[in-house]
């Protein structure tokens, strides 16, 4: 997972969000950690990072994130709408959550992640692996419907 993923819309986050020291924070779909790590760094040692993904390849990117930033940190793997139902489960209240909705380039340039036309793989496109259920399937079994 390289270190140094910059987020296209980073600028525009940090200055939408305003994190400040000593809040708490939620990314919802930590992906590379990119925009986690703006965020953390802002927060500071008196902050607390809340980390929700899916994708087991973004638990790998918040072990390294987490070694590294100067809040403390917490890692949910679920989708955000069961990350986010557990910590408001928990009581957890959150100043800052923010969503980067779509695919990353860690599922494009995976080719086993069959996301890419660009190789040639099996159709997957699954966000968690462990899921049964992948675009293979779909594509190959499901009755098509007409409009």
């Amino acid at each position: 997972m390289p270190r140094t993923h910059v987020p296209v819309l980073a600028g525009e986050l940090i200055e939408a969000l305003d994190p400040q020291p000593g809040q708490i924070a939620v990314d919802c779909t930590l992906g590379a950690a990119g925009h986690a790590r703006l965020v953390a760094d802002r927060i500071g040692p008196a902050g607390t990072l809340i980390a929700i993904d899916r994708d087991p390849l973004a638990e790998e990117a918040f072990a390294e994130l987490a070694a590294e930033v100067p809040c403390a940190t917490r890692f949910l793997r679920a989708d955000f709408e069961h990350g986010l139902r557990t910590l408001a489960e928990e009581g957890v209240e959150v100043d800052l959550a923010y969503v980067d909705l779509g695919m990353s380039s860690m599922q494009v340039d995976t080719r086993e992640r069959g996301f890419s036309y660009a190789y040639d793989a099996p159709l997957d496109m699954r966000m968690d692996p462990g899921q049964a259920l992948d675009a293979r399937e779909i594509v190959n079994t499901w009755e098509r419907r007409r409009a």
